[in-house]
């Protein structure tokens, strides 16, 4: 029995009640078992003291002890006293793997690869981290990686810009899992982790440091039914995703550079190259895009405008447009090129964007730019933007031919100022926080009342103006008001999806109307 304290005030008071509660149920307790104010020492098979939490030497040298096995109840007594330190170790099911597989087979053989990991494994327990306890409350930050045979996490606390590891965890692929995507793969690692550090997850907000667009795809409303399965299981973490930053720390640092073929270092490393020129005239505007993906395809793209705009607000709206384009493509590192000297400045923050619709423009650009893992926009003279700003003419001129293939649109209206859809102009409802935290990460200035949206919003998905709600066996389910619902509810009643049979058949052709 251990009787922990936070604060050294409170120890003689809780031990108190800890006793008088023995007393009255008649528990003895052996003094010379029993030992007060202690600040560190053995509990639970770890060595924890005000500093931290250390593996129990005795167990490292069970290791270190260890001869080459021989036999397979050797080996799987080796397995269990790493299993025993695999909160300390990074990327445990990697350093365990070979050993595995001597397991496997009617026939024990130690060969040279399980020999080499072994020692490997001996030198890496000769500097295990220290790991941290969380205070409660501490924000948590989750580094995830993928390797060709295991996925991995490390949970990091950060105090005084130092960053510690909490704990490590890894799964060794079973079936099919070796088979995902890399995307999959990163996300069943944080699956992974959630489940195996629930106790975390539940206490704590969890920051995932990533630069792949985990929450788009986890969001998003193509899902496999593998993915929505995935996504609904961590949904109510209401977890936070942040670009991946400078590792503040050996452990975590370490950890990362071991995963050498991580999608992290390597998925979406290449960046897209995006020519955009805007073009207004007495005759129309438009935009010219050409994209350059890196597989070295080149895409041309060109957009009529079918509504007003001054030739600042055509640039934009090419810029936008196109950052709109790679994000569906799955862009995560974009350089664009400009001519417009105006728009590259107000984006790097060298001009300041005075007009009502430069400022809007210039948040929406840059919020959208803020999804990706890198976004860089540079300043080109016309000279060297030629193909896009061709394009941009031909956008801009009705009688504009193509030699060649170019993919056009027409735009019908800007982007800053689409048209509300009809619940946004009505009084307040249920939606609007959940709209206003998807549209632009606005929250309500409670935090208890915050916390409840994020946590809720992450059933929902914002698409094309509208709001859907996820469903686990459904299409998105489109939300409306209760003005809205109660017209639909009369509509179905009254015959128009058929004749019902009660109650529960008009709620259920409700969801599928």
């Amino acid at each position: 029995m251990i009787v922990k304290l936070k604060a050294k005030a409170d120890h003689v008071t809780d031990l108190r009640e800890t006793l008088l509660t023995l007393r009255k149920y008649g528990m003895k307790l052996n003094p010379q078992k029993c030992v007060f104010g202690v600040k560190g020492g053995k509990c639970l098979g770890l060595l924890v003291d005000e500093r931290g939490i250390e593996a129990n030497p005795d167990k490292i040298q069970a290791i270190l002890d260890i001869k080459s096995p021989q036999t397979v109840k050797q080996v799987q007594r080796l397995t269990r006293c790493i299993a025993a330190l695999g909160r300390f170790l990074s990327r445990s099911a990697d350093k365990s793997l070979s050993f595995f597989k001597t397991l496997k087979g009617s026939s024990f053989q130690w060969d040279a690869e399980a020999e080499v990991a072994f020692q490997q494994l001996k030198d890496h327990l000769s500097s295990l981290p220290k790991l941290v306890s969380p205070l409660p409350g501490e924000p948590i930050f989750l580094y995830l990686a993928v390797s060709e045979l295991s996925l991995s996490a490390v949970l990091v606390a950060e105090r005084e810009n130092t960053q510690h590891p909490v704990y490590f965890v890894s799964h060794a692929y079973r079936g099919a899992e070796s088979r995902y995507s890399d995307t999959e793969k990163l996300v069943l690692a944080l699956v992974m982790a959630s489940r195996k550090l629930k106790h975390y997850f539940q206490a704590h907000p969890i920051k995932v440091l990533t630069s792949q667009p985990i929450q788009k795809i986890i969001e998003g409303k193509n899902h496999s039914s593998r993915m929505t399965d995935w996504a609904h299981q961590i949904v109510d973490f209401g977890l936070e995703y942040e670009p991946r930053r400078e590792i503040k720390a050996q452990a975590p640092a370490a950890f990362v550079a071991e995963c050498t073929n991580c999608p992290e270092q390597s998925l979406n490393s290449t960046p897209w190259i995006l020519n955009v020129d805007g073009s207004s005239s007495k005759s129309g505007s438009g935009a010219g895009i050409l994209i350059v993906c890196p597989s070295g395809g080149r895409f041309e793209y060109v957009v009529k405008f079918d509504f007003n705009t001054s030739n600042n607000e055509a640039e934009y709206e090419a810029l936008i447009l196109v950052l709109e384009l790679c994000q569906v493509a799955g862009a995560n590192t974009i350089h664009a090129f400009s001519d417009s000297q105006l728009i590259v400045g107000q984006m790097t923050g060298e001009y300041e964007a005075k007009e009502d619709s430069m400022q809007m423009y210039l948040n929406k650009a840059k919020n959208m730019s803020k999804t990706l893992a890198e976004f860089k926009i540079q300043y080109v003279p016309r000279g060297e933007n030629t193909q896009a700003n061709a394009l941009a003419r031909m956008a801009s001129s009705a009688e504009g031919l193509a030699p060649r293939t170019i993919m056009w649109e027409v735009l019908k209206e800007p982007s800053i100022n689409k048209p509300a859809v009809n619940y946004l102009d009505r009084s307040n409802t249920w939606m609007n926080h959940i709209v206003a935290y998807k549209r632009s990460q606005e929250l309500p200035e409670d935090e208890k009342e915050a916390a409840q949206v994020k946590k809720r919003a992450e059933w929902f998905v914002w698409y094309e103006e509208n709001l859907y709600k996820k469903s686990y066996t459904h299409p998105l389910l489109k939300c409306i008001t209760p003005e809205d619902g109660d017209y639909v509810l009369r509509e179905i009643h009254q015959g128009a999806c058929g004749s019902h049979q009660g109650s529960r058949t008009t709620a259920g052709k409700t969801l599928r109307a």
